[in-house]
């Protein structure tokens, strides 16, 4: 078994750096992606571009299928006094359009992914 630290070839490298997406924003959306695809859920679209009566809108995740937003919280996203009550007014503005929504923290998908997984899976009936 390769060490995780160990030299890569060309071979080796080919899959992993064919799942980069520069879309996604942060560690924590790129390391929802890598347990989504562990678990075998449906693939969503990453920063995909929403339409709403008061302008686009860039969810972290979208399931169009299951019209399902994911969104993916971390510290940094709140560090503006204003950012929680916008933050609150654009997920109400979804729900409001038919969306459905389910939320994590970026801690858990680093300490608990498994239950970020199950959250996902149950948004998605699945």
């Amino acid at each position: 078994m390769l060490s995780a630290t160990g030299p890569r070839t060309l071979t080796q490298l080919r899959e992993p750096v064919s799942l980069v997406e520069p879309c996604r924003e942060s560690a924590a959306e790129s390391l929802t992606a890598a347990h989504l695809r562990l678990a075998g859920v449906p693939t969503p679209l990453f920063q995909a571009v929403v339409e709403t009566p008061l302008g686009r809108l860039y969810p972290d995740l979208y399931w169009p299928e299951a019209n399902l937003i994911g969104e993916c919280d971390g510290a940094v996203k709140y560090a503006d006094a204003n950012a929680y009550i916008n933050e609150k007014e654009r997920e109400q503005l979804l729900r409001d359009l038919g969306y459905r929504i389910v939320r994590w923290l970026a801690k858990e998908i680093m300490t608990r992914p498994w239950e970020v997984v199950h959250r996902i899976e149950r948004a998605l009936a699945l």
